[in-house]
């Protein structure tokens, strides 16, 4: 049974005063409900002048046992001027004596004070979202995958988002709104993997310095890169020469009608795609390896980022590759 600081010091309390009536570790252990050896120990304790509270104890600085107003007023300003931990802790060390880790101070804030300012968003799942999810999740939980050729589209950033250190936000306070990120070089490109590959990138609308006819990608943009690119690119790469099954996710420009009735006329089946889904597909995890070694490559330049994109692209282990095509089963049945 755990008590509380005062309960265990008024049990010690208790336990020295009923020897000292009594004379008997026994009787007094009798009298207030006790073990002897507990009753020893705080006589003894007390006989030596060490009183009864609890010593100071080694690990980490419980902050808000020390000085805590001007703690809280120092973590609070500084939250606002948008430092983060480690910048706190220096603080705490040069302006309040107090040696603090970096991570004893994120918990600190994080349980009494702020959050993150980009919190990791996900998907809002409607009952009907949820039931489409179960679905299809129960149709293709046991089929074979070898010849789902699945597509998606990506932007990497030459500035990835989120990069320099995270901002904090005081509870029951607003984020304030970020600059946008301007004059940021990125690649928006397409691309399918299966099992027994991967087709190349492609790049499309959005790409800095490509020229288009329209800002993003629309249904016509895409039915084109269907048609010229992605399609060929996938046939090359699955194994059954009869049929093979493609998948897209549901934006805009892969639903809309044009899109959609050339697609119905090709020779391949459509697979028809839930809703809210992202991570019942295998290639954001191919992404996101792709963006981890790119943010490791030293030296980036606009001139130089799309071949360095391409050359991790293509050299993606094999082991990896077969990893991520392995977790299909496990998505589905989660």
């Amino acid at each position: 049974m755990k008590f509380s600081v005062s309960s265990r010091l008024s049990k010690r309390i208790q336990v020295v005063a009923a020897y000292e009536r009594l004379k008997s570790y026994k009787g007094a252990a009798r009298q207030v409900k006790s073990d002897v050896h507990f009753v020893r120990k705080w006589v003894k304790r007390k006989q030596a002048g060490l009183g009864l509270g609890d010593r100071p104890r080694a690990g980490r600085n419980k902050l808000l046992r020390l000085d805590q107003d001007k703690v809280v007023d120092l973590v609070l300003t500084a939250m606002d001027e948008g430092k983060g931990p480690p910048q706190i802790a220096n603080l705490l060390k040069d302006k309040c004596a107090i040696e603090a880790h970096k991570q004893t101070v994120r918990r600190f804030i994080k349980t009494n004070l702020g959050r993150p300012l980009t919190p990791r968003k996900k998907p809002k799942l409607t009952d009907r979202h949820k039931r489409d999810r179960l679905a299809f999740s129960r149709k293709w939980l046991r089929r074979d995958w070898s010849n789902v050729v699945v597509t998606d589209s990506k932007y990497f950033w030459l500035c990835p988002k989120g990069s320099g250190p995270k901002k904090w936000v005081r509870y029951g306070h607003s984020a304030p709104d970020k600059p946008a990120e301007r004059n940021c070089f990125k690649v928006h490109v397409y691309a399918g993997v299966c099992r027994a590959g991967r087709t190349p990138l492609f790049e499309t609308v959005g790409t800095t310095g490509l020229k288009a006819e329209t800002k993003g990608v629309t249904g016509k943009v895409y039915k084109a890169l269907l048609h010229d690119k992605l399609i060929p690119a996938c046939k090359d790469i699955v194994t059954s020469e009869i049929s093979w099954i493609f998948q897209q996710d549901n934006a805009k420009a892969h639903t809309c009608r044009e899109v959609q009735q050339w697609l119905n006329d090709q020779d391949f089946e459509l697979m028809k795609w839930p809703a809210k889904s992202p991570d019942l597909s295998w290639i954001e995890n191919m992404w996101a390896y792709v963006t981890n070694v790119l943010n490791r490559v030293p030296g980036l330049t606009p001139q130089n980022f799309t071949q360095h994109l391409n050359t991790v692209w293509n050299s993606i282990p094999r082991e990896v590759h077969d990893g991520h095509f392995k977790s299909i089963r496990k998505r589905l049945q989660a």
